[in-house]
């Protein structure tokens, strides 16, 4: 797996010492991933995605993802 050292930095918990990645890898991460889930969400042969479910438990939970679900609806 290439560009696992990148935003890679050292913390120490108590007597050991680990890695974690920054912030900022950690929300490209989050997006990243988050893509391939709602891909997944969407293209799923077995179960039917219901979009209006989703966006009522986004709309209760306070996140705005209309945006993502239009790019793989539309």
């Amino acid at each position: 797996m290439h560009n696992i050292k990148l935003g890679k930095i050292k913390i120490i918990l108590g007597e050991y010492n680990t890695y974690i990645f920054d912030r900022e890898r950690s929300v490209v991460d989050a997006f990243r991933y988050l893509s391939k889930e709602i891909q997944r969400y969407f293209q799923n042969s077995k179960y039917k995605p219901d979009p209006k479910k989703l966006g009522a438990y986004a709309k209760t939970l306070r996140v705005n993802i209309t945006p993502y679900i239009l790019s793989y609806t539309t």
